[in-house]
């Protein structure tokens, strides 16, 4: 097997299924050391000649990128004994929770993303738009719902559970037992995904959109997420990116500094596929949740400001084709942000005042000109980097850059989106995120520009 195809959600997905039904006591934690076993042995069988069934045929021929798999491939295999390491030490947290030392398990998850380097939080590449998500009821007039019994003329729609209502909490894989938690999709398809609805054309679901917003100094207020997605896969695609445009020169080098990243990425790897096994029953109790509950209480305790985690729904085969040579999956993140409790209020009301929020207008959405709106946001994704690009360089300048960027590989990436042969484009979901992105972009570059200095000279060109 290709070291590539072996890296992606895809195939561990079937890796984990094998260890599942190869299983026969029935107890997860053998489920565990079986999909080790597998891993680990699946790592000696590797290569970079193999063909690959997710890398497009030109980048396989790149002889820059076959070098540059062979070189990950050695890193990874010079690791064996810490990825070892972290799979015994994962399943050992599990055995204390199992043994009723909860709060054991946790200190181990602790230490292991310290003992490990893993505790680098998410880029901001990846921290741009977010949506919420509420089921729509029609029975005594349109309001959302915020639980069985409860709707928005209690409680605001688009806001975590309040802190008098944490009966209500639901057990979530990434969640901490009683605290509310604000749940947000990177896209809206993977928020209908979540709520259990496939039909990306229904409009029973109502969408609020949570952009972040930058902070002007970089100061203490600027957001700490821990990142379990597979950045992995995601570093990959943006060196494919690169080569698809420049060739062999775009390949980076494997210095010291980028090979140390490589391995923390791989370690993480792991750590993201044992968070992510499928639910094999629907009780009251999930055992595939509790090493990514100890994971979330870990990552709290060392002060981060919520989490990124793939989504688990996007595992049928064949449902969603990405016609792109460039496999972008970050449409499938999801991100749980942490309350901090309040004695008096009901709500964290500090989590509003790091997003530009927005609350869908059906009608909008419904009379929207799709090719007009798509027209504008591109413009609007042009003037940005002209503006971004003659000013003086610094932090604010370089994150709003890349909360630019980030929305422009989303448009790139959704021209090719189809989901069971439909383009996520003509969905209702797919015009809804069009329609959200053009004030989310006013208000960010509309930010940006407000604090960083101007050069009149260059911009009267620019405007010219």
């Amino acid at each position: 097997m290709h070291c590539y195809d072996f890296i992606t959600d895809e195939y561990q997905y079937q890796l984990k299924a094998h260890a599942a039904a190869t299983t026969r006591s029935g107890r997860f934690e053998d489920v565990l050391r079986n999909y080790k076993n597998l891993f680990l042995a699946g790592i000696g069988q590797l290569n970079t000649t193999a063909p690959s069934a997710f890398m497009s045929l030109r980048l396989q021929e790149t002889p820059g990128m076959s070098e540059w798999f062979d070189s990950l491939l050695g890193l990874i295999r010079t690791d064996m004994a810490n990825i070892t390491k972290i799979f015994d030490e994962v399943i050992d947290a599990h055995q204390l929770c199992l043994r009723s030392k909860h709060y054991l398990a946790v200190l181990k998850m602790q230490d292991l993303l310290e003992c490990f380097d893993l505790l680098q939080p998410a880029g901001p590449l990846k921290i741009a738009a977010f949506y919420r998500g509420r089921a729509i009821s029609f029975t005594k007039g349109q309001y959302w719902k915020v639980a069985e019994g409860v709707d928005c003329r209690t409680v605001p729609p688009y806001y975590h559970l309040p802190f008098n209502m944490r009966n209500l909490c639901g057990h979530h894989r990434f969640s901490i037992s009683g605290v509310p938690m604000l749940y947000l999709g990177n896209s809206i398809m993977t928020v209908y995904y979540e709520l259990g609805n496939r039909n990306l054309d229904a409009k029973n679901i109502g969408i609020s959109q949570y952009g972040q917003l930058i902070n002007d100094d970089g100061g203490p207020d600027k957001q700490r997420y821990f990142d379990i997605t597979n950045d992995l896969f995601d570093r990959i695609n943006n060196i494919f990116s690169g080569v698809l445009i420049n060739g062999d020169k775009a390949v980076p080098a494997f210095d010291e500094a980028g090979s140390h990243a490589l391995v923390k990425l791989f370690r993480r790897f792991i750590l993201s596929q044992l968070c992510t096994f499928p639910r094999a029953s629907d009780g009251p109790f999930a055992e595939e949740y509790l090493i990514p509950q100890i994971l979330t209480e870990a990552v709290k305790m060392l002060q981060f400001d919520g989490i990124l985690f793939p989504s688990t729904e996007f595992n049928r085969a064949g449902e969603i084709v990405i016609h792109s040579e460039i496999q972008d999956h970050s449409f499938k993140n999801n991100l749980a942000v942490f309350t901090e409790y309040d004695g008096v209020q009901n709500f964290d009301r500090k989590i509003g005042r790091q997003f530009y929020l927005q609350v869908e207008n059906f009608e909008q959405i419904n009379g929207m000109d799709h090719g007009e709106a798509l027209d504008n946001v591109i413009t609007l994704l042009q003037q940005a980097n002209q503006m971004l690009a003659v000013r003086v360089a610094g932090e604010l300048s370089y994150r709003t850059a890349m909360l630019i960027e980030n929305i422009r590989r989303k448009l790139e990436l959704y021209a090719g989106l189809y989901i069971n042969g439909q383009s996520y484009l003509d969905t209702f979901a797919g015009r809804m995120e069009i329609l959200y992105m053009e004030p989310y972009i006013m208000a960010s570059i509309g930010k940006a520009l407000q604090q960083i200095p101007v050069d009149n000279d260059k911009m009267s060109m620019v405007e010219r």
